[in-house]
């Protein structure tokens, strides 16, 4: 930690130095939410992967980040139309341990099944593949929900990291 030494017949030293720690800090908040924005692309990416929500790759090589004008926010999205669906999952697939809805699916209001398919699945047609097919649906896989969560599991790290530079 810095020390700053307060000359009281010349405190402009000190002042000095405090504009000087003030900036960087303040450079080095906005290097923290750059590096937790990539980082967060990564981990995204490799949830996907992890569990094989890769089709035709729109998914993953939609996810991005943007920084605020001012460097202290950062977002971490999708632009894929089926995302919402991949981390939120449809229809009325779950487990036999009653897993597969999202861990927080009540608390953003999503509903599960609003087509009132049940149990009997619905029939489509598939434009990949030029073909009618049969689903009940497709578990969650939470790919942003989780990368949040090691995001903020791996902050204090991630933090030591950039200030300790």
């Amino acid at each position: 930690m810095r020390k700053i030494v307060v000359d009281l017949g010349n405190p402009g030293k000190a002042l000095a130095e405090l504009r000087a720690f003030k900036e960087e800090v303040i450079a080095k908040t906005k290097e923290l939410v750059v590096v937790l924005c990539q980082n967060g692309v990564s981990i995204a990416s490799d949830k996907i992967i992890s569990y094989d929500a890769i089709d035709t790759g729109d998914l993953d090589s939609s996810i991005y980040y943007a920084v605020s004008a001012d460097g202290t926010k950062g977002v971490i999205r999708t632009d894929s139309d089926h995302a919402i669906y991949v981390e939120f999952g449809t229809g009325t697939c779950v487990d036999r341990k009653g897993s597969g809805k999202h861990p927080k699916a009540q608390e953003f209001g999503y509903q599960y099944d609003v087509n009132k398919h049940g149990e009997d699945g619905w029939y489509y047609f598939d434009q990949n593949q030029n073909r009618v097919r049969w689903t009940k649906g497709m578990r969650s896989r939470p790919f942003m929900f989780e990368t949040s969560v090691e995001l903020i599991d791996n902050l204090e790290n991630t933090a030591k990291e950039v200030f300790g530079k």
